[in-house]
């Protein structure tokens, strides 16, 4: 799979990934606190969605190709939840907060090859 564009809001953080193009090599190269590690925790918290994990506040856009030259496009919007109690940082988290606790999605599609 190669990442093509990606897009990735987290309302719950106010922070917000604007387009991202990859080509066949991207380095992702700044000084400290321009975001390099957000890049890559929004990724990661994609990667989770794709596994089944629900993420408070949290919409995304992926464009993707694969080896049989198919391309997809993944997008999906979660529910966002008032947090009444502070939580970890996802890379602390342990366990999925309970079904009942667990933002709703709100839309999700995915298209291959425009279709």
């Amino acid at each position: 799979m190669r990442i093509e564009r990606f897009r990735y809001v987290d309302k719950a953080l106010q922070w917000e990934l604007q387009d991202a193009s990859f080509s066949d090599l991207t380095l992702l190269v700044g000084v400290s606190g321009v975001g390099k590690t957000q890049i890559l925790r929004a990724l990661l918290n994609t990667k989770g969605i794709a596994s089944g994990t629900a993420r408070n506040g949290v919409s995304w856009e992926m464009v993707f190709s694969t080896k049989d030259r198919r391309r997809y496009r993944w997008r999906g919007e979660y529910e966002t939840r008032e947090q009444l109690v502070p939580v970890q940082p996802d890379y602390l988290e342990d366990d999925q907060p309970s079904t009942r606790e667990r933002p709703r999605i709100l839309c999700e599609s995915l298209f291959v090859d425009d279709e």
